[in-house]
């Protein structure tokens, strides 16, 4: 998503309160890693150049990743 590894929260800032759920594949593991909002057991805690992202949005959201 950018050139740096970002932590999730911070960079889901902008859609807080619009999604319930963000997993990104993990291929060296062969695993999902998961983010839920309020979740303290999160498997997903950064978000790093080249993955892929899935956001399950509860409502139409525009998200923009900056370095």
């Amino acid at each position: 998503p950018a050139l740096a590894a970002q932590e999730v929260p911070s960079t889901l800032g902008a859609i807080a309160g619009s999604y319930d759920k963000v997993f990104v594949w993990d291929n060296g593991a062969q695993m999902w890693r998961y983010y839920v909002p309020g979740r303290p057991a999160n498997t997903l805690t950064y978000f790093n150049p080249g993955d892929t992202i899935w956001i399950h949005a509860t409502q139409p959201v525009t998200l923009t990743i900056v370095n």
